[in-house]
């Protein structure tokens, strides 16, 4: 146990040494929605109130779109802060466009199918699997730019 949390803390103190702040607060955020949405998906399925198929689906789902948004954000090195930072790019605004379509109208989608309580478990379980796959593809860019500066996490 002591071992697992001094390596996180290790990451941590990579993390705030070397990410710029915003998108350091980005992925704790994310991490953070991720934590909750996972409790609410669980508090689902043991009321019943959702099944475990349905949520597996709604997550993987998510975390699909997750993975494909996360390249909404461009990670680079900044040379002049000596840090990871994110911006968005052009290929990342045409990704963000039908994203932020699919969040606004995604009740409207989904109403035709699922209803009531079951939606809304569901939307639980679509948002952790999209933050999942958001916080797993920024981890793997800033793990990997780190890298090449001969940085490790």
């Amino acid at each position: 146990m002591r071992r697992i949390l001094n390596n996180i803390k290790d990451h941590h103190d990579v993390a705030r040494k070397h990410l710029d702040k915003k998108l350091f607060l980005r992925v704790v955020i994310f991490i953070i929605i991720f934590i909750v949405m996972v409790g609410l998906i669980i508090f689902n399925v043991f009321e019943n109130k959702i099944g475990i198929l349905l949520a597996s689906f709604g997550f993987v789902l998510g975390y699909v779109i997750g993975t494909l948004t996360g390249r909404v954000f461009k990670i680079r090195w900044n040379q002049k802060d000596k840090k990871v930072i994110a911006r968005i790019d052009v290929i990342g605004f045409f990704i963000l466009i039908p994203y932020l379509i699919f969040t606004f109208y995604r009740d409207q989608i989904l109403e035709n199918w699922l209803h009531g309580v079951l939606l809304t478990a569901f939307t639980f379980s679509l948002l952790a699997g999209i933050m999942l796959g958001r916080v797993l593809y920024l981890f793997s860019h800033i793990k990997k730019t780190l890298g090449d500066r001969g940085i490790s996490m």
